[in-house]
């Protein structure tokens, strides 16, 4: 993986077989994220299917409102915040692959740029 052009060793979490969550963290502002996914040398041949997903968590300037009501009324339990408060979680899916492709490429499962 890397980012702005220098490798960069990313956080993982996974279930061996199954599921993997590479996970990076980086500052405000534009920046380029490679990644490159392949089989390990002991496997003959993959099969199945890679979904990418790029997840960020933004945060936004706040605005503030008011809003005077007619009556008083008690506070409503919310549930826990999911991120830091003031920041969206916005996911946007990068594609699938189906491996292995009819070309019998088993080497790069995902390639995203």
């Amino acid at each position: 993986m890397t980012l702005d052009g220098a490798s960069v060793k990313p956080g993982v979490e996974s279930q061996r077989g199954m599921w993997a969550w590479y996970t990076l963290s980086v500052g405000p502002g534009q920046h380029t994220v490679s990644l490159a996914v392949a089989a390990g040398e002991s496997v003959r041949i993959w099969t199945g299917k890679a979904t990418g997903y790029y997840i960020c968590d933004q945060s936004l300037r706040p605005e503030s409102v008011s809003i005077e009501m007619k009556a008083s009324s008690a506070p409503r339990p919310m549930p826990p915040l999911p991120g830091a408060p003031g920041t969206f979680r916005v996911t946007t899916n990068w594609g699938r692959r189906t491996s292995p492709s009819a070309e019998g490429d088993r080497s790069a499962v995902a390639c995203i740029s």
